[in-house]
């Protein structure tokens, strides 16, 4: 009985572990828009919902695995996210109080963006992706380890650590880092803090895809957005 407890006591923790660094992506995400442009994103749910369904249609349609569908979801939730930037978010990034109005502004577009899945999709239809590796699993000493989970876990990290070393090292992101630290200050050195803003915005949308690439498309969970 003691032996019981402690395995499913392991088998929790490791669960956790898992489903935790793939939350961890989506909070790099949230931290990066809020760190660099004091934005607010209520939509970052959205994104991630949106992201499992390009995942499903690309490959229902043309057979493509979610793993390898990465780069196209990726790009699309970046051109995304840079439209609803310039579109909409600039027009209250300088206000006196941007986090407050744009956590209002993107809770808007969320509510849209959730409407228009559910619209397209339908609301009670359960929609999952099978492949050949879905139900595999690693067990050692008893513990099960999730083959999807696991990659998805080694992605989300190695993507965090790709960026961490992009923000400190390159010069794009020493360059978001200024525009955080002194906005009025970068743009006497440099005329392009919007793309600055641009970029990092792009790069929060990208991270709710990529998270719910690990888990939310096996099974693909778009019954309700």
């Amino acid at each position: 009985m003691v032996c019981l407890m402690l395995e499913m006591l392991f088998q929790n923790i490791v669960n956790g572990i898992l489903l935790g660094g793939l939350y961890s992506l989506m909070a790099v995400g949230l931290s990066l828009c809020f760190g660099v442009m004091r934005v607010a994103n209520s939509a970052q749910a959205a994104m991630a919902v949106l992201s499992a369904y390009i995942s499903y249609w690309l490959f229902v349609l043309y057979g493509l695995d979610p793993f390898f569908s990465i780069g196209i979801s990726m790009g699309i939730l970046f051109i995304l996210g840079l439209g609803i930037y310039r579109s909409l978010v600039t027009r209250i990034i300088d206000t006196p109080s941007p986090t407050l109005l744009s956590f209002l502004l993107l809770s808007a577009v969320a509510i849209v963006m959730e409407n228009s899945m559910v619209m397209v999709a339908g609301g009670n239809i359960y929609r999952a992706i099978y492949t050949s590796y879905t139900a595999t699993s690693l067990e050692i000493a008893g513990i099960v380890f999730p083959i999807v989970r696991v990659v998805g876990f080694v992605i989300s990290m190695s993507v965090i650590l790709v960026l961490s070393l992009v923000l400190k090292f390159t010069y794009v992101g020493k360059a978001m880092r200024a525009v955080t630290q002194d906005r009025e200050e970068y743009s006497w050195l440099s005329s392009t803090p919007f793309i600055q803003l641009c970029k990092a915005c792009g790069l929060r949308n990208s991270t709710p895809l990529l998270s719910s690439e690990g888990w939310e498309a096996f099974p693909a969970r778009c019954s309700r957005p």
